[in-house]
């Protein structure tokens, strides 16, 4: 009898620790796309993939001609990436970390963004003035949206019901009903606006203008700019931290990242971090800042509270970031 107990014991014990073991494997497979930044490497052709927990480059995967833009589905399964030079969108796995398709998009796509729930992709077309609408899966065109002059940054809201295009050469942003698809509404912003982030909340819109040297804060819910903000010399990408509270943007030509209370709506600090910095986010994960440096091709880590840079990442060459490289970032 005790022998009966002993063995139907250990069989339980087997099954709990086969349990545990596909559990463990099945976290560690849906939650692995998550760990990683996707950068893209104009200077190369090639997208990095760094592994945020081990702080080191992962993978290298060649895209197009001279990548830009990018944007990393919520759940990190599907990254996108724009080639202006080969006009090309291609499109990664995530987790095996290899090119699922790639189309032949528009004349100069460069801004690209993802909604929500992924049944949209939206990208930016630098020279024919529209906003593309793509299927996720085959990257087919379904439709085109007529927009200002020289669109760049793109950014959802958290419905997937607006779409916001900043217009350089416009010094506007429009908003796009995403049902409608076309634009509803134009806001002034300052001079030659690129890269726009939303806040975690969904009530603000940041936006870089990048010849006016300062950043334009608009109100989402009354539709106005509400502050214009002093920055560094040739504000470029935006991130902002989970809590909202505070705003990181870079400046190019001042090789720094601008720290911007959200409350007082001004600079509060300013980091040097290296040459010519572009793409900017915020991991949701770790709350840290991640920064692709143009000339020095490295992923620069700021820690958000003590405002200190705390590792560097080797990348591919002339890393640009332009756009969501991380999942769930801001």
């Amino acid at each position: 009898m005790q022998k009966e107990i002993q063995i139907q014991l250990n069989h339980s014990t087997r099954r709990v620790a086969l349990l545990l073991v596909l559990i463990a494997l099945l976290i560690s497979t849906t939650g692995s796309a998550a760990q990683y930044a996707f950068i893209t490497n104009q200077g190369d052709d090639s997208v990095s993939v760094i592994d945020l927990v081990e702080s080191r480059l992962t993978a290298t995967l060649q895209v197009g001609s001279k990548p830009a833009g990018v944007a990393v589905s919520k759940n990190g399964k599907r990254i996108y990436v724009t080639n202006p030079e080969s006009r090309e969108v291609y499109l990664l796995d995530g987790v095996k970390l290899k090119t699922i398709t790639h189309s032949q998009v528009g004349q100069g796509p460069l801004g690209i963004a993802v909604n929500p729930d992924g049944s949209r992709v939206y990208v930016a077309d630098w020279y024919e003035d529209l906003v593309y609408v793509l299927d996720p899966e085959d990257l087919s065109i379904l439709t085109k949206i007529p927009v200002g002059d020289s669109p760049s940054g793109l950014e959802v809201d958290m419905d997937g019901e607006w779409l916001y295009v900043a217009e350089r050469d416009n010094n506007t942003i429009s908003i796009v009903d995403t049902h409608l698809n076309q634009v509803l509404k134009r806001i002034e912003v300052g001079k030659r606006p690129f890269g726009i982030r939303m806040d975690s909340n969904g009530k603000r819109l940041y936006v870089a203008n990048v010849a006016s040297n300062d950043l334009s804060v608009i109100d989402l819910e009354k539709l106005k700019v509400i502050s214009t903000i002093p920055v560094g010399s040739t504000p470029y990408g935006i991130a902002v931290t989970p809590d909202s509270q505070r705003v990181f943007v870079t400046n190019q030509h001042d090789n720094s990242v601008s720290v911007i209370d959200a409350n007082k709506l001004r600079e509060i600090h300013r980091i040097k971090v290296g040459e010519f910095p572009e793409g900017i986010i915020v991991d949701p994960t770790d709350g840290r800042v991640y920064i692709a440096n143009w000339f020095t091709n490295e992923l620069v880590v700021l820690d958000t509270e003590k405002l200190e840079i705390i590792n560097r990442i080797p990348t591919g060459e002339s890393p640009r970031a332009f756009g969501v490289f991380i999942a769930g970032g801001h």
